[in-house]
């Protein structure tokens, strides 16, 4: 049985809270990337190495939203982060 991958916020990409919203500044490039509220609580929870399935999980304990569309969502937030190279993939535990 395979484990999911984990993912962690890099270190070297600071988040500013504004007024309209927050944004990502990813200080190896200068670029910025804007979070919805939602965004910006899964880049807080991404502080610490976190699965899918967590993400997932601690998304709907916070808001309420439908299972599938929560999964979709999350998976799409992350496909787009990494993409970005804005996550640190954790090694798979053993």
């Amino acid at each position: 049985m395979s484990s999911s991958p984990r993912f962690r916020a890099r270190p070297d990409v600071v988040v500013a809270e504004l007024d309209g919203g927050s944004v990502l500044l990813d200080l190896t490039t200068s670029a910025y990337y804007s979070l919805n509220p939602v965004g910006l609580f899964l880049w807080r929870e991404l502080e610490e190495p976190r699965a899918a399935g967590e993400l997932q999980q601690a998304v709907r304990a916070a808001y309420d939203v439908d299972e599938a569309v929560c999964a979709r969502d999350v998976d799409a937030l992350l496909e787009a982060l990494q993409a970005r190279k804005l996550l640190l993939r954790e090694p798979d535990a053993a």
